[in-house]
């Protein structure tokens, strides 16, 4: 599962590389296939019957993780962005892919640069493959905090690492606070971006 995305992160290198794409085909794509994934992605949310129902289980903490995520990735991405000597909007926009770095890699580059979209991509990435080692070890601590380094992939791609080692019962929490982060992507970076 970890050797997916580096796997096509390589291919995509070699085929950009190669220049055998047309350049206005690469830059239509990021667009297009964001809006396929946004779409996707809704549709996943408005199938699930059963969501409303465990949110109202499990109250409170449905909301408050996913609040405490977002401060704890902000907190991250301005200690980040000190010690990097970046402008603090732009460590709080790539802190604010949440781990989504496909959406956050291509927004980042259509509102501000490339430079600083590939460091968005390439950080939110890092924080999805670092899930994969980090919840394992962290999950002594409580079932819950296993959901917080994977931000909106706890939806998905670290969602089995997530029910392996805090337990099927967090599932919903972990897929409620993935939509909730994943929604907040599209908002908060934009936002970020626009106090430069």
């Amino acid at each position: 599962m970890v050797i997916f995305p580096i796997v096509a992160l390589i291919i995509g290198i070699l085929i950009g590389m190669s220049h055998v794409v047309p350049l206005f085909i690469l830059k239509q794509a990021p667009s297009t296939i964001l809006l396929l994934l946004l779409f996707i992605v809704g549709i996943d949310i408005g199938s699930n019957k059963n969501v409303m129902k465990e949110i109202k289980r499990f109250g409170l903490k449905v909301i408050f993780l996913p609040l405490f995520i977002v401060l704890g990735s902000l907190a991250g991405g301005l200690f980040s962005g000190y010690l990097l000597n970046m402008k603090y909007c732009d460590a709080l926009a790539i802190a604010s892919g949440f781990g989504w770095y496909s959406l956050s890699g291509i927004l980042v580059s259509n509102l501000a640069n490339v430079e600083l979209g590939t460091l968005a991509f390439l950080a939110n990435l890092a924080r999805e493959l670092f899930s994969f080692f980090i919840i394992p070890l962290i999950s002594k601590r409580g079932k819950l905090i296993c959901i917080a380094p994977g931000g909106a992939t706890s939806m998905d791609s670290t969602l089995p690492f997530i029910v392996r080692y805090g337990g099927s019962e967090i599932a919903i929490v972990a897929i409620v606070s993935g939509i909730v982060l994943s929604a907040l992507v599209p908002i908060m970076v934009p936002f970020f971006l626009s106090l430069k």
